[in-house]
């Protein structure tokens, strides 16, 4: 915790090299094998008060977390396994305080882009984020306001809401009653109708979007082919008793 910023930085950069050029499985191998225990530092680094050296943790987590994984299922540092591992020290929740409305945007996408790598995982690894506290932590990143960096934040968000409930268990095909009777408790139902809305107006705003009707792509957008003055001629000129032209 007491360690210089650009200490952190410059380790994080060294560690990002690493998983870059090395194939993923070995480096969780190297985190949490017998002689690993590496995820510890990693935590203890997520201490640190500096927002650059902090964004830097977490993109290194996230490379942990987000890459695939060439193993088998059945190897023991498999992602889900290595899920399993970062709950098991507290690495999950560590990281989803970041999701907190009082950390900057390029914290928070950091936070978010961890959350939709367990969303998008296993089974396993979706039941350790609901039971790490990822569903209050969604309901935070739904609050997000929809512009600059929130676009995407809020969109992670929807996408991972989605997947959520999506989770099954042995004894049930679906848990989508309870997980939304409990979204609802933590405040999620006001920010995701507001931010559905604001996707929507964004899409429809945007002159590229296929939901503007201004966008000739748009299958909302009037038929070229169809001359829209003389279907308004058409119906200017019906005749009536009153109408000079009438014969």
């Amino acid at each position: 915790p007491g360690t210089r910023p650009e200490v952190i930085v410059n380790t994080c950069t060294k560690i990002s090299e690493i998983i870059s050029s090395a194939e993923v499985t070995k480096v969780r191998q190297a985190l949490i094998g017998e002689r690993g225990g590496a995820l510890i530092p990693l935590m203890e680094m997520l201490e640190t008060r500096d927002h650059t050296a902090l964004t830097h943790v977490l993109r290194v987590v996230n490379q942990l977390v987000g890459q695939k994984d060439l193993a088998l299922e059945s190897d023991v540092y498999a992602g889900e396994h290595f899920h399993q591992n970062m709950a098991l020290v507290g690495l999950i929740p560590a990281v989803l305080k970041f999701a907190s409305l009082r950390y900057p945007p390029t914290i928070r996408l950091q936070a978010a882009a961890f959350v939709r790598s367990l969303s998008f995982a296993s089974v396993s690894s979706q039941q350790s984020l609901v039971a790490c506290g990822g569903l209050p932590v969604l309901a935070l990143l739904m609050a997000t306001p929809f512009q600059a960096e929130g676009r995407s934040i809020v969109i992670t968000a929807i996408d991972c809401v989605e997947k959520v409930l999506e989770i099954k268990t042995e004894t049930r095909q679906s848990m989508k009653n309870d997980l939304s009777r409990l979204f609802c408790k933590f405040g999620m139902l006001k920010p995701l109708t507001l931010r559905l809305y604001d996707v929507v107006s964004a899409a429809t705003n945007n002159p590229n979007s296929p939901n503007n009707p201004n966008n000739p792509n748009s299958p909302n957008s009037p038929d070229p082919s169809i001359d829209q003055s003389n279907n308004n001629d058409n119906g200017s000129n019906t005749s009536s008793p009153g109408n000079p032209s009438n014969p």
